[in-house]
């Protein structure tokens, strides 16, 4: 579906410390930020869309509950968020998959935009929707029990690289559980450690974008996502360098035999 990826004018994935993850990250960043944007708008005008909904059906409710037509009314209310939900949901899950497929081919000399981005993100979307929603279900349960909280951040971190295994190593829903836990074995703390700054960063994001009214949902994602699935993308080619030697070849390898199927 996509052209084959180029592998000349290669630039090393790693090793990096936190320094070199950050100073990269924002290489990238810098040299494709309106890309990356343009990816990540989706989302951002969907969280918009949602803010508007919800201010607006709380504005409405007690004018409706004072009325005959509440309870006309409530089953619609209900099914369209819940349906709007799961659009959320699968939408965001695109989104990531196409901005992880972005960062992935800054490496090679390629000059890729918005549909491909999304082409390859689509081809992929079955497995990557069902990782994240396993992911999400086993992490909620956790939470739910209140004791188990921790056991939900130990395996949060093992298994944050669950969506990059699928989108560039082309891994199934089960191996891509496996292969994140064997990834971050070993540096449980490290990898939480560099996720966590990487959330500060796209916390103080949104704490300014914040201050805009209504859009500033929107600005605080489309600015913000693309810095989490940077840190996300680099970290994992850090710890596949540092376990498995990996390189940039078999980075190019994987993304081919991934688009000729």
């Amino acid at each position: 579906m996509a052209t084959e990826l180029k592998t000349t004018q290669e630039i090393s994935l790693g090793p990096r410390k936190l320094e070199d993850l950050l100073s990269e990250a924002f290489r990238i960043y810098k040299s494709n930020y309106t890309k990356l944007w343009a990816i990540a708008a989706i989302t951002g005008v969907l969280n918009t869309f949602f803010f508007v909904a919800i201010y607006g059906a709380i504005f409405l409710f007690p004018l409706l509950s004072e009325s005959d037509r509440m309870m006309s009314v409530l089953p619609y209310m209900i099914i369209g968020g819940v349906l709007g939900y799961i659009g959320f949901i699968i939408v965001s899950v695109l989104v990531q998959c196409a901005l992880i497929y972005f960062v992935a081919v800054q490496y090679y000399d390629k000059d890729i935009g918005f549909s491909d981005s999304y082409g390859y993100a689509w081809s992929r979307l079955g497995t990557a929707l069902g990782t994240s929603i396993l992911v999400g279900l086993a992490l909620g349960a956790l939470v739910l029990t209140v004791i188990g909280i921790p056991f939900a951040i130990y395996l949060g971190v093992c298994w944050c690289f669950a969506l990059p295994c699928v989108m560039i190593r082309g891994t199934g829903i089960i191996e891509a559980f496996s292969k994140s836990y064997a990834l971050v074995k070993g540096n449980w703390w490290r990898v939480f450690g560099i996720n966590l700054m990487f959330a500060i960063i796209v916390a103080g994001i949104n704490s300014i974008a914040g201050i805009i009214p209504v859009l500033g949902w929107a600005i605080s994602t489309i600015v913000g996502m693309p810095v989490a699935v940077l840190g996300s993308v680099l970290l994992y080619f850090d710890l596949r360098v540092r376990k498995q030697d990996y390189t940039s070849g078999e980075l190019a390898e994987e993304l081919n035999t991934i688009n000729t199927r």
